[in-house]
């Protein structure tokens, strides 16, 4: 049982508030020591704070009537494989979110803005999507991972895919540790395919690649240094008319005991 109510915040919106009742099951089956195949559905109410739709995408909007997405369904199935040196897991599901909040890209200038602000806005939602993820240890010290989402969100009453949603997005890292764990590097990329910024569905987004880099060193059993680049050399944009920070240099300092 999930729900929620929110008071009008401009004085001419009207209250809204939904309550739903919906199933939670999980079934794994252990087909051997290393394989496992499950099912089950895990419905969600998601953050209605500005802060995290901020996070989440750039907006402006005056007093803006922020609710939270609901996912009444979220129904999978998968196998999971996992021994010594490989884990990997496959999974294909589909999500029934009968409130959903997504951003777009509006016509006309929001705010005297015309580029980089897109609008909130909220709809009744059906989400299928593949997941594949691959992690592999070929020696000590050494981790590689991929892995692969396959998604098409359509909005009902818009009845347009969902703005801001690439189809197919791509990762993966390599980690390398040296020097018994005092020496770390990783580096992690992100492919996301092109994406469109409105509810027309006209206005296409280049795909995007970020590549970040960092190195860790303990110079001591409990001090040590970190150090790298986020988004190596990249001037792309995720959201429209918003670019990607670009070769973003950090230095920190860490701790173990």
């Amino acid at each position: 049982f999930m729900g929620f109510d929110s008071d009008s915040q401009t004085g001419t919106d009207p209250a809204r508030s939904l309550t739903w009742v919906a199933p939670l099951a999980r079934i794994d089956y252990l087909l051997s020591r290393s394989i496992t195949v499950t099912a089950g559905t895990a419905p969600s109410i998601g953050e209605a704070l500005q802060r995290d739709a901020i996070q989440t995408s750039p907006y402006l909007m005056d007093e803006p009537r922020l609710l939270p997405t609901l996912t009444s369904i979220d129904a999978s199935v998968g196998i999971i494989v996992q021994s010594d040196f490989v884990s990997a897991s496959v999974k294909a599901g589909w999500r029934d979110q009968p409130f959903r909040r997504y951003s777009f890209q509006p016509a006309s200038p929001n705010r005297g803005y015309s580029r980089g602000y897109p609008a909130l806005a909220y709809d009744d939602a059906r989400v299928m999507y593949s997941l594949v993820d691959l992690s592999v240890i070929p020696f000590r010290g050494l981790q590689v991972g991929l892995d692969a989402l396959v998604q098409q969100t359509q909005l009902d009453a818009a009845d347009v895919k969902a703005p801001y949603v690439s189809p197919i997005s791509l990762g993966g890292f390599v980690a390398l540790s040296l020097l018994d764990g005092d020496l770390e590097s990783r580096v992690d990329f992100v492919h996301e395919t092109a994406r469109s910024s409105d509810v027309t569905e006209s206005n296409d987004i280049s795909a995007i690649t970020r590549v970040d880099l960092m190195v860790s060193w303990f110079f001591h059993p409990n001090y040590g240094m970190t150090t790298g680049v986020r988004s190596l050399g990249s001037t792309q944009e995720f959201w429209s008319g918003y670019p990607l920070e670009s070769n973003a240099f950090f230095l920190g300092f860490r701790y173990r005991w």
